[in-house]
C-alpha cells in the first residue's frame, strides 16, 4: 500500500508460465527475475476492466488474490528443488522432450522416447538406470563414467588414424565471447561452436545443474560411445564460472545444427513428486544386473 491506501502492485498472467509479481513504476523485469509459482487466483472484483491488456494486467484495489505458496523476494526461494523442460531439436528429425528434476543432491531426469528413466545421486557419486520395459535396473559410478572418459579421450589423442573433428574434441580450445548486452556467450571455433542465451541464477542451482549436465554427458558418452563429453563440459564450467543457466543453446557442427530449450520451474507440483517415488519404489523392486549384461539387452 502507498500512503493513500493503493495497492501498488499489478499482475501479470504469462500464458502456462505462472504468475509474475512487481511494483508498479519499477523498472521492467527481465525473464531473469521472473518467479514461477503454483497459484490459485480469484478475481473478486476488477473495477475498470479496460486496464485489462495483453498480457492479462490488473491493477486491483479491490482484487483478492490467493497465491501458494506466498510471494517472496527471489533471494527467498527455496531452491533446493526445480525442474527443468527441454526441448532438443535437430533440423530433420521431431523434437525430443525431456524433463529433470532436482532434489537436493538427487535428480530424476527422463526423457519422451525412451523406455529409461535416470537418477543421479551427486553425494554417492552414482547413477542408477532403470528400465521401464524390460523391470531391470543397474547403476555406474562417476568414477567409472570419468576413468572412461580420460582413457577414450587419451586414445582418440594417440591414435594417429583419428580424424580432426575427433581429436579437437579430444582436446577442444574455443574462443569465448560473452556479450552482455544480448545475454549470449559464444565458445568459438573451426571445427565447432557453442551460442548460449543465459540468465542469472543462485550459485547453488547452477553447480547441481552443470554437474549433472557434466555427467549426463559423459554417460551418453559411455553408453552409446559418442562423442566426448569434453567440449559441452566446457560451455558448463563458463556457465557456472558466472552463476549462468542456459535458456537455450545452440551447437553447431559443420553443417549440422543442434538447438536445446531450457524452461525453469521452481517448485515441484503433484505430478513430480508422484514420478520420484515411482522411481524409487521401482528401484527397490526392480531386479538388478551388471552393467554390462544391462548394456547387452539395451
Amino acid at each position: 500500500l502507498d500512503s493513500r491506501g493503493q495497492h501498488r502492485r499489478h499482475l501479470s498472467i504469462l500464458p502456462a508460465s505462472g504468475l509474475l509479481l512487481r511494483p508498479l513504476g519499477s523498472p521492467e523485469v527481465n525473464s531473469d527475475s521472473i518467479i514461477r509459482y503454483p497459484a490459485i487466483v480469484k478475481l473478486r472484483t476488477v473495477r475498470n476492466m479496460s486496464m485489462i491488456s495483453t498480457p492479462l494486467q490488473v491493477r486491483f484495489s479491490y482484487l483478492l488474490m490467493l497465491l501458494v505458496p506466498s510471494v517472496a523476494p527471489a533471494e527467498e526461494l527455496n531452491t533446493d528443488s526445480f525442474v527443468i523442460a527441454t526441448v532438443l531439436k535437430a533440423k530433420g528429425h521431431r523434437a525430443i522432450r525431456s524433463e529433470t528434476i532436482f532434489v537436493g543432491a538427487k535428480i530424476y531426469d527422463r526423457v519422451s522416447v525412451q523406455d529409461v528413466v535416470t537418477k543421479f545421486d551427486l553425494h554417492r557419486r552414482m547413477v542408477h538406470i532403470v528400465n521401464l520395459e524390460r523391470k531391470t535396473q543397474t547403476a555406474v559410478s562417476f568414477r567409472e563414467l570419468e576413468r572412461f572418459q580420460n582413457e577414450a579421450q587419451a586414445s582418440v589423442l594417440s591414435d594417429s588414424r583419428s580424424k580432426s573433428l575427433d581429436l579437437f574434441m579430444a582436446k577442444p580450445v574455443f574462443n569465448y565471447r560473452f556479450d552482455p548486452t544480448k545475454r549470449v556467450i559464444r565458445l568459438d571455433s573451426p571445427k565447432m561452436s557453442y551460442e548460449a542465451h543465459i540468465q542469472q541464477a543462485p550459485a547453488d542451482v547452477v553447480d547441481r545443474f552443470t554437474e549433472f549436465a557434466d555427467y549426463s554427458k559423459q554417460l551418453s558418452t559411455y553408453l552409446d560411445r559418442g562423442h566426448l563429453a569434453t567440449p559441452r563440459m566446457q560451455l558448463n564450467k563458463r556457465l557456472k564460472e558466472n552463476s549462468f543457466l542456459p535458456k537455450k543453446v545452440s551447437l553447431q557442427i559443420s553443417k549440422a545444427k543442434l538447438s536445446s530449450e531450457h524452461r525453469y520451474q521452481y517448485y515441484l507440483d503433484e505430478e513430480h513428486k508422484s514420478f520420484i517415488r515411482q522411481v524409487e519404489n521401482q528401484l527397490k523392486t526392480f531386479s538388478e544386473s551388471s552393467f554390462s549384461a544391462f548394456l547387452s539387452r539395451r
